[in-house]
């Protein structure tokens, strides 16, 4: 039956199972309207069991999702994201799975929030695993909190691979002052300037062989030049400036592509490409620093200023380059993660950013800014210099009379690949800095390191044979379980108030896949050491972890592996890198701590 032909006053189902049409962005997704229709078909016991377009809850929608959240009590939501290209490889987004009463919720209600990530479990079976880790408990009243600020998507989108240890840093982190304090976007103050800086996306040519008639007039190129540097989005590949002896001109770009000669689709301001300038990706994965014209596709997009903060803006290209920059991304960005590599301007704008003159700044914040925009200055020179002698190299007439085995071309590329080198060892001496410039902790730290260089490089794999590559899916021997246990000892110290602490010693089994951790109270803590697991033990663990495994449907929840025998703790998980990072010891301190404090109190009741 057609949508239009549901009555309103129909309220006799018990269950109502359905997968609406996809179509439609933003509010006008034909899906809201069978969610928001479906209520009325139920009775007041009924349920309902909608598969939806994750765009639903991470798209900006936030008035629909507070009326929505407050009229139904959503029980469950099961996030398959990570499944995306696995379970529907023809699909064009990923799916939610969503079930819901037409009951208005409770204040405390919490809905459960169940985000399977790929495993190396056998598919064939139909089975889903589903760690403890990706198996959460979202309290309503925060996504209700987060509609208000028109920030829903991020708090679904947080949840889905942040941890409680994630969820508050992020929570910290957001309490800075954003990037979008500092910066205008240009298409949306007409012209009204009121902050140092300014945003947008480059042009867009228009192709010679466009099937379709375009809907407004071309626009002149006006003051720019056919001879001006053109920087494809390409070219920013590994690299944090090109020089323009690099770059085609605007008329060499144009015959390349087959562009329509001299004329734009779309003709931005001048400020976003007058130096100097900071340009990014959409892919929030690129980034460069120009102190001289360029012209750019929509592709990229910039923030520019004036001259006089040319020194924040190289700090501003180093921050954005940071694994801190893409840790919030990651978390908080929409796309990222769930369908594509595509974070919205908007997205980019609200990361946390302050400068050195802010209230918040910390007192070596001058000091930090400075010598972060010092090194990438420093390297910015040297690669101008040395494309510099490059070019005389190749433009000499002893290179072009030489017989050599190396073209022009191959000789670029090799300069290339030199420059993106040492741009990555840059990356890596500034990280420390940008950590230091934001005040995080070691744990902190952790966490923005496990998330860009494991969960990063894991999520939504094309299929199950690439998964097997995925960094959270390799496995660990014995020596790969130290940072984990490292970090869990030595957060557990911190905490104790009396004369003993923990050590931890641990092992793996290779038939099982089974990480063994043993963490004991001492007076004088030790290193973690290695040590080799019994037959017998890893099979009465792994038979006592598939008995505790608990199946709803085609979903299997296991069970934390934690066992309690008077005063040791043994830990047991796959010895995978995914399941043993510093970022799941700092959570798993919290929960251990937790219930030994429980067992604690129960004990002196007794």
């Amino acid at each position: 039956r057609c949508l239009s032909d549901w009555s309103s006053d129909v309220c006799s189902s018990d269950l109502v199972v359905g997968n609406p049409p996809w179509a439609g962005r933003g509010s006008k997704q034909i899906a809201q309207k069978f969610m928001d229709r479906t209520p009325a078909l139920l009775k007041e016991s009924g349920r309902a069991c909608l598969i939806l377009p994750s765009k639903v809850f991470l798209s900006q929608n936030d008035a629909f999702q507070a009326a929505w959240l407050r009229r139904v009590t959503l029980e469950q939501m099961i996030q398959l994201a990570d499944y995306s290209f696995i379970l529907f490889k023809k699909a064009l987004c990923p799916c939610n799975i969503v079930r819901f009463t037409p009951v208005k919720p409770d204040e405390a209600h919490e809905i459960e929030y169940v985000a399977p990530k790929v495993s190396r479990a056998d598919l064939r079976d139909g089975l889903i695993q589903v760690s403890p880790r990706d198996r959460k408990w979202i309290p309503l009243r925060v996504v209700l909190a987060a509609t208000e600020q028109k920030a829903a998507s991020v708090a679904w989108k947080s949840y889905l691979w942040g941890t409680p240890r994630d969820l508050k840093f992020l929570e910290y982190l957001l309490t800075f002052p954003r990037l979008e304090e500092q910066v205008d976007v240009l298409s949306q103050t007409r012209k009204k300037r009121t902050r140092p800086w300014v945003t947008g996306q480059g042009c867009k040519p228009r192709e010679i062989r466009a099937k379709s008639k375009p809907d407004r007039e071309l626009k002149p190129l006006g003051n720019w030049k056919e001879t001006d540097p053109f920087l494809p989005a390409r070219l920013l590949n590994g690299l944090m400036t090109v020089p323009t002896s690099f770059c085609p001109t605007l008329r060499q770009h144009f015959q390349a592509e087959e562009y329509i000669p001299g004329k734009l689709y779309s003709k931005p301001d001048d400020a976003i490409f007058t130096p100097p300038l900071v340009l990014f990706n959409q892919g929030f994965s690129e980034f460069g620093f120009f102190d001289q014209t360029v012209r750019f596709h929509h592709a990229l997009q910039s923030i520019a200023g004036p001259k006089k903060d040319r020194e924040e803006l190289l700090f501003l290209l180093c921050y954005l380059r940071s694994k801190l920059a893409r840790y919030v991304v990651f978390q908080t960005a929409a796309n990222i993660a769930t369908e594509r590599d595509k974070a919205h301007l908007f997205e980019v704008l609200r990361l946390p950013f302050f400068l050195n003159h802010d209230e918040c700044a910390p007192a070596a914040a001058s000091n930090l800014l400075t010598k972060v925009a010092a090194k990438a200055d420093r390297l910015k020179q040297e690669m101008e210099n040395s494309a510099s002698r490059l070019e005389e190299q190749l433009s000499s007439k002893a290179f072009r009379l030489t017989d050599r085995e190396e073209t022009e071309v191959q000789a670029r590329e090799r300069w290339l690949d030199r420059q993106r080198a040492r741009t990555a060892q840059m990356e890596a001496e500034i990280n420390p800095l940008i950590y230091d410039y934001f005040g995080l902790s070691v744990q902190e730290r952790a966490l923005v390191e496990d998330t860009c260089d494991v969960f990063d490089k894991s999520d939504t794999p094309s299929s199950l044979d690439a998964a097997r590559d995925i960094p959270t899916l390799q496995p660990l021997d014995a020596d790969g379980l130290e940072p984990y246990a490292t970090m869990l000892t030595h957060t557990l110290n911190g905490w104790a108030a009396g004369s003993l602490r923990v050590c931890a010693a641990g092992g793996v089994d290779d038939e099982y896949g089974l990480g063994l951790l043993v963490v004991n109270q001492v007076r004088n803590p030790r290193l973690f050491q290695t040590r080799s697991i019994s037959k017998a033990l890893a099979t009465a663990v792994q038979r006592i972890q598939d008995a505790s495994a608990e199946r709803h449907g085609r979903l299997v929840f296991q069970r934390s592996g934690w066992f309690f025998d008077g005063k040791r703790i043994v830990l047991v998980k796959p010895a995978l890198k995914g399941e043993w990072t510093r970022t799941a010891a700092l959570n798993d301190a919290a929960e251990l701590s937790a219930h030994i404090a429980e067992a604690r109190r129960l004990s002196k009741r007794k």
